[in-house]
C-alpha cells in the first residue's frame, strides 16, 4: 500500500508593525513554524495587494490613536480578511478593540506557533463561508454578473468587456450599493498598489469604456455611480428607488 504524504499550506500573515517595535524576531519566529510571512509599516507606507492572505496581523503594544485609524483603514483595503490586533493590551480592553474595528485580539507573549495555528484555521473558516456566501452569479437591476463563466450579460445579452472591465464590474457587484475606493478597486483589478490620484485616473478610463458598453447593451443608466471624493459603488436601485429614498429622508 502506499501512503501519500499531506502537506499543510503555509499560513499567509501580513504583519504590520508599529514603527515602534521591530518585528524582525517575531518574523523570524513565524517562519520557523512554516508562515509565509510579509512585512508593513503601519504608518506611511503602501500596503501590498489582500491576494493571497489569510490573516492580517497588526504588532503594536497598545490600541493607540495610529492603531485605530489603521484598523479603519485595513478594513477597507483587506475585505474579507480577518484582521487582529496582536498587543501587550489586557483582556479588559478587548471591547475596545474590537470597537476600533478589529476582528480579534492576540496577547502581545502569544507563541509563534499559536499565532500560526491561529491564522489557518481562521482561513479555513474564511473560506467555507466564502464557499457558502458568494453565489455564481450575481443581478443588479437588469444587468447579470457570472463569476464561474467570466460573462456579463443586459437581460440575457451577452457584453463583451475586456478582461479587466470583467474583473472592475466584477469586484463591485460582489459589494452592491457599496463605496470602493480608487486605491481598492485597482488593487483588486490590477493586482498592485497605487497611489490614490493614479488609481482614480487610471480607473476613470476603464470605468467611461465600460459605461458605454453597457449603455449600448441596454443596461439601466447610472448603473456605475462615482461617489466624488471617495469611489465607486454599483447602484442597486433604479431612478424611482432613488427618488422614494430621497423623500422618505426629507421627511
Amino acid at each position: 500500500m502506499t501512503h501519500t504524504a499531506t502537506l499543510t499550506a503555509p499560513a499567509r500573515i501580513l504583519l504590520i508593525e508599529s514603527p515602534y517595535h521591530d518585528a524582525s524576531t517575531v518574523t523570524q519566529a513565524l517562519q520557523r513554524e512554516q508562515a509565509q510571512v510579509r512585512r508593513a509599516r503601519l504608518i506611511g507606507e503602501l500596503w501590498p495587494p489582500a491576494t493571497a492572505l489569510d490573516l492580517v496581523l497588526v504588532r503594536a503594544l497598545t490600541l493607540d490613536e495610529s492603531a485605530r485609524r489603521a484598523a479603519q483603514q485595513l478594513r477597507e483595503a483587506y475585505i474579507g480578511k480577518p484582521l487582529v490586533f496582536w498587543s501587550a493590551d489586557s483582556s479588559a480592553a478587548l471591547g475596545e478593540i474590537l470597537g476600533a474595528g478589529y476582528h480579534g485580539w492576540l496577547p502581545w507573549d502569544t507563541p509563534a506557533a499559536a499565532v500560526v495555528a491561529f491564522a489557518r484555521r481562521l482561513a479555513e473558516l474564511v473560506e467555507t463561508a466564502t464557499a457558502v456566501a458568494t453565489p455564481p452569479r450575481v443581478t443588479v437591476r437588469n444587468v447579470t454578473v457570472d463569476f464561474e463563466r467570466c460573462e456579463v450579460t443586459v437581460e440575457g445579452r451577452p457584453v463583451a468587456l475586456t478582461p479587466t472591465e470583467f474583473r472592475i464590474l466584477a469586484y463591485l457587484a460582489g459589494r452592491p450599493g457599496r463605496v470602493v475606493s480608487h486605491a481598492v478597486l485597482f488593487r483588486e483589478v490590477h493586482g498592485y498598489e497605487a497611489g490614490e490620484q493614479e488609481a482614480k485616473d487610471i480607473l476613470k478610463v476603464h470605468i467611461w469604456r465600460l459605461r458605454n458598453k453597457l449603455n449600448a447593451a441596454g443596461a439601466e443608466p447610472n448603473l456605475i455611480v462615482n461617489v466624488r471624493g471617495f469611489g465607486y459603488l454599483l447602484e442597486r436601485r433604479g431612478q424611482r428607488g432613488r427618488v422614494r429614498a430621497r423623500g422618505e429622508a426629507q421627511r
